[in-house]
């Protein structure tokens, strides 16, 4: 199956190239350190708060103040593990975005033997247009404001239909970056989702699922923007 091929393909060059598994894993270090980061310096203010005037109430060594405090870090443990399983791998891919624009084009350009840049000027390139790049992601929001909007509406009307165009949204957030780097028009988007429907469907129910396992989603975002890049420009139809 093409999907497959090409999902097993996007892997191997992200994992071969020094440069491209260097762009890859760079938002999943940033959000690690962030949000780890974050959780220790929240562990520490509820620790801290013995020496508040909670503690000069019970006593500094009040062993109910221990299991208070205990109780406390627990409680926010479990609510930390629902945050970041909501929001970490939306947070990698907010800062992937950046990133996957490069990682579109070095895969384009290795899997065509044409000549690529060491990682010292990608870096160079990147600071000039990341203005450009956000840019871009506003613009990726009309399709996804569409797509989700007609999701909605299909989700009370024909269920399976929803399904679709869920797959479809996936697929859209990935291939856009390709989109962009052709400098296609909107009207030429749709019409090129329109011709490449089945495999922009069933590429998108793949990383539609792989975003629910922990671990691998942090990095699918990579892997599928190298997978709809070499999609694009090697096997989508064009009549």
């Amino acid at each position: 199956m093409l999907t497959l091929k090409l999902f097993l393909q996007s892997l191997k060059y992200l994992f071969s190239d020094k440069v491209l598994f260097i762009l890859t894993i760079i938002p999943v270090l940033f959000g690690l350190i962030l949000y780890a980061g974050g959780f220790y310096y929240m562990m520490g203010f509820i620790s801290a708060f013995k020496f508040g005037w909670l503690g000069g109430f019970l006593g500094l060594n009040s062993w109910l103040l221990s299991i208070l405090s205990w109780i406390l870090k627990l409680v926010f443990g479990i609510l930390s593990y629902f945050l970041v399983n909501w929001t970490f791998v939306l947070f990698v891919s907010l800062v992937g975005c950046i990133f996957n624009e490069y990682i579109s084009q070095r895969i384009e350009k290795l899997s065509k033997n044409q000549p690529i840049e060491p990682l010292g000027k990608v870096f160079t390139k990147m600071k000039s247009q990341v203005l450009f790049i956000l840019i871009n992601e506003a613009k990726k929001l009309s399709f996804i404001i569409f797509f989700t909007i007609l999701a909605f509406v299909f989700g009370y009307i024909l269920p399976p239909l929803s399904f679709l165009i869920s797959f479809l949204l996936v697929a859209i957030q990935f291939v856009d970056y390709t989109w962009y780097r052709k400098s296609l028009s909107f009207s030429k988007c749709m019409l090129d989702v329109r011709r490449n429907i089945v495999h922009y469907s069933l590429s998108g129910a793949l990383y539609f699922f792989l975003i629910s396992i922990p671990i691998v989603n942090l990095f699918v975002p990579a892997i599928a923007t190298g997978h709809f890049s070499l999609f694009f420009n090697f096997h989508k139809k064009t009549n």
